[in-house]
């Protein structure tokens, strides 16, 4: 227990140390006698926080989303069955049609063997980079232009029957989605964090050269997890806006190299001191 409550106490130190850094640059003198490890583990506790944090905001805006979804499907999309007997049987007029752009959207159950589907609409599909027909039993996908799949509703039947309903309520488990794929964000989370500090020591060994400040690897490592604290939390600010900076990427990179060249100055002083 004891064990686990330091580690906690270090983690948070780190965190602390780091969001210290972005307004207070002698906070990168306590890296001077730290290792390589520190810096993989201060990508972990920030993964852990801000990554978490990160995740909150995403899966917000996927519940807003899934709301909004919920909305255009209740309101547009007709009435709808599912059996093994039947196969998928619509209530409305066949065919329904629709058009966005490149991308079109057809449903025609009218032909209970679906015999003539892709006869009869593979020249409107022609006319369409992207696009989909579905019929009683059988589902036409256009991937692209070079990509054409045709799929057996049949597969379906060890669900059937179901209804627009049903399918509905599935909307109300998108946070079920949401929660499983959490671990993997924050797997992806720490790659990402972990190569932009790779990539960015790089960086670091050309101001390290150039200012003679005579650091290893690892102090410079350090420092470059430090650097991107500000980027990063920036980052997950514009997460939960609207808001969209060209080139952010870029600009990402350059403010996290700025502070690179402060953090590797004020390590070299508290070395010479």
């Amino acid at each position: 227990m004891k064990t686990a409550i330091r580690i906690g106490e270090n983690r948070m130190k780190k965190i602390v140390s780091m969001l210290l850094s972005v307004v207070r640059p002698s906070e990168y003198s306590s890296l001077r006698k730290s290792g390589a490890g520190r810096a993989f583990l201060a990508i972990l506790a920030m993964t852990i926080v801000f990554g978490t944090v990160a995740y909150a905001g995403f899966a917000v805006q996927i519940g807003i989303g899934t709301v909004k979804l919920k909305e255009q499907y209740e309101t547009k999309v007709p009435y709808f069955r599912y059996s093994a007997e039947n196969g998928v049987e619509v209530d409305s007029t066949m065919p329904l049609i629709f058009r966005e752009n490149d991308w079109i959207f057809i449903v025609d159950c009218s032909d209970p063997t679906d015999g003539i589907l892709a006869e009869k609409y593979a020249p409107m599909l022609k006319e369409y980079r992207k696009g989909a027909v579905i019929g009683n039993r059988t589902v036409i996908n256009k991937k692209n232009l070079m990509n054409t799949e045709t799929y057996d509703l049949n597969q379906l039947n060890s669900f059937a029957p179901f209804d627009k309903g049903s399918v509905a309520k599935l909307f109300s488990y998108w946070w079920v989605i949401a929660l499983a794929c959490f671990p993997f964000y924050l797997l992806w989370f720490y790659a990402a964090k972990l190569l932009s500090a790779l990539l960015l020591s790089l960086i670091a060994l050309v101001i390290n050269a150039s200012g003679k400040y005579r650091l290893n690897y690892a102090e410079m490592l350090n420092a470059c997890v430090y650097a991107l604290t500000l980027p990063v939390i920036i980052d997950i600010v514009l997460g939960f806006t609207d808001v969209k900076i060209p080139f952010f990427f870029l600009s990402y990179h350059v403010l996290a190299s700025v502070f690179i060249a402060i953090g590797l100055k004020r390590t070299s002083e508290a070395g010479q001191a």
